[in-house]
């Protein structure tokens, strides 16, 4: 009895992921696939009015041919490949077979020699045709997922013909933030690493060339990446098992590379080329049906909760510059359950003049939420003096959320000052590390995790500003002072640091004016003759950035809206 399925999966393929049209020519690669999932696609192929073009072929028999294969001889099939892709618009590659682990013993050499041989055919596939590849399901994949034959055959049908198009708007909400990042920091177990992203688009895949799907990819900067990552996700390559893959890379290169008992097979890949050592591909997993490893790299690298870093070839669509002939899709999964982590995006979050707003609060925490920054610093008064502090305990909880996103640091405004105790233990319960008149040390994964220098002074108006007891003197000159940040709820602060060294101050207080009429360029309400009221300016050889902040007080505010920023250290 025909199985309905595998005609739906043929429509999938041939009207939905490579959306075949008249005139078409699509090469079917099929290997080891029922004859009647192979005639559903012929079919489908020819319904678009395309020209189906077939290649047969078994693992047994792949796996003879390459356990003796050499250079030559892959060279004349290589060319045969690539004369045959060059006249095709698409490409459909159904992959079955019962043993997963096939072609673990054929020799390193060997597989090198063929895929030095079919890079090129695979390249011409990859940015020339419209091209789509899965798995077929087999006793031995359901085997690797510790699931019944029928139980897995239903998941993979599930998976493979659940509606993508449905998945794709919310992949590009991510695939944007992405592509306004300029770095990325990953942390979990056993895991510390960060990388540039900047200038690299950012691509949501939605079904169109893998089933199943759902992944949103980029490539790291191909020098950018320092640190050390470790993958808790099994991966079969080339035929070979790997358990706790750890990398530790410099520059962008992996300079170490472990993975127990297979730690020379390993290092046998990543010496494959000079590519292969540098990363080519990171990328989001996010198919809501797909929740736990399978140790199939197609289900794998689209786990909801998880993303994968890749040695070797970058697509060309997201083309960081890097060439091998390899391309290992390497999965570490973040959920809770699988021991958590964090990925952030970008910058440091700076939020300030929350004035006793709660619901203003609530929304800053959840914008900070889906911002991801790598630091939080808030600016000052939390509080507004003249109000009684009450629902100290909402205020902890939102500080919280924010605190649970990134390191989290606090200086004290002058409506704090009124309320020290009370706003001193709202920040400190809530996760914030808070500097009165105090530095930190913290670092920025964009600049190699550089070392900066954080300070947070006391209020200016109140007479609580004392950055003897935090700052370096500028007599000791520059060369000898790590970069430093400065955290001054009142921008005028800058005007008494001149014997101090600094290089960026950031504030808030202005409320950018709070009311600034239609056609006028100067708010009404800047305070004590301020200049600085909003955004970066430039201060002698320094910077500084002052935010409206996301409260106000008196009457509200009129054409100046609350905001909080997400900046970039360079």
């Amino acid at each position: 009895m025909r199985d309905p399925r595998f005609q739906a999966l043929a429509a999938q393929l041939a009207g939905y992921s490579t959306a075949l049209r008249p005139g078409d020519r699509v090469l079917l690669e099929l290997t080891d696939i029922p004859e009647e999932m192979g005639i559903a696609l012929i079919r489908e192929a020819r319904h678009a009015g395309a020209m189906p073009f077939l290649r047969l072929n078994q693992s047994l028999l792949n796996r003879e041919m390459l356990s003796g294969a050499t250079e030559e001889q892959y060279g004349i099939i290589g060319r045969h490949r690539l004369a045959e892709m060059e006249d095709m618009d698409a490409y459909i590659e159904i992959r079955g077979g019962g043993n997963a682990f096939e072609l673990s013993s054929v020799p390193q050499e060997n597989m090198a020699a063929a895929m030095k041989a079919l890079n090129p055919v695979s390249q011409r596939r990859i940015r020339h045709t419209r091209w789509c590849g899965l798995r077929w399901p087999s006793e031995g994949m359901a085997q690797q997922a510790a699931m019944s034959t029928e139980e897995f055959e239903d998941f993979y049908f599930r998976t493979c013909l659940m509606d993508y198009a449905a998945l794709r708007p919310a992949m590009r909400k991510l695939a944007a933030m992405m592509e306004k990042a300029e770095y990325v920091k990953i942390t979990g177990p056993g895991t510390e690493i960060s990388f540039s992203i900047k200038g690299l688009p950012a691509i949501p895949c939605a079904g169109e060339c893998n089933l199943p799907d759902g992944e949103v990819f980029t490539a790291p900067v191909i020098d950018s990446a320092n640190g050390h990552i470790s993958f808790n996700t099994p991966s079969l390559f080339q035929g070979i098992p790997f358990d706790n893959i750890r990398l530790t890379l410099k520059n962008g290169l992996v300079v170490h590379a472990e993975a127990g008992d297979k730690t020379g097979e390993l290092n046998a890949i990543l010496d494959t080329d000079p590519g292969a050592r540098r990363l080519g591909e990171f990328a989001f997993g996010v198919n809501p049906a797909i929740t736990r490893p399978m140790r199939n790299i197609l289900f794998d690298e689209k786990i909801s909760g998880s993303f994968h870093l890749t040695p070797g070839q970058a697509y060309h669509v997201a083309d960081n510059g890097n060439q091998s002939r390899i391309h290992w899709d390497m999965v570490c999964i973040q959920t809770a359950a699988a021991g958590g982590g964090d990925i952030y995006l970008d910058g440091v979050l700076v939020l300030s003049d929350v004035h006793t707003n709660l619901p203003l609060l609530e929304k800053a925490a959840a914008m900070a939420e889906q911002a991801r920054p790598d630091m939080i610093v808030f600016l000052g008064d939390l509080y507004t003096d003249f109000l009684r502090a009450t629902h100290a305990g909402d205020y902890i909880t939102q500080m919280k959320r924010l605190s649970s996103i990134a390191p989290a640091y606090a200086c004290l405004g002058n409506h704090d000052m009124a309320l020290v105790d009370n706003v001193e233990r709202i920040l400190k319960e809530g996760g914030f590390t808070l500097l009165r008149n105090s530095a930190a040390f913290v670092t920025i994964p964009r600049l190699g995790n550089a070392e900066v220098k954080l300070v947070g002074l006391g209020d200016l108006r109140e007479g609580d500003f004392f950055p003897d007891r935090c700052m370096s003197p500028r007599e000791l000159g520059e060369e000898s002072v790590m970069p430093t940040i400065v955290l001054s709820h009142n921008p005028k602060g800058r005007e008494l640091l001149g014997g101090y060294h600094w290089n960026l101050m950031l504030s808030g207080h202005t409320h950018g004016g709070q009311i600034k009429l239609p056609f006028f360029s100067t708010p009404l309400l800047t305070s004590e003759g301020e200049t600085m009221y909003s955004g970066f300016h430039p201060y002698e050889d320094k910077q500084v950035f002052v935010t409206r902040g996301i409260g106000y007080i008196g009457p509200g505010r009129f054409n100046c809206p609350p905001e909080i920023n997400l900046i970039t250290i360079q």
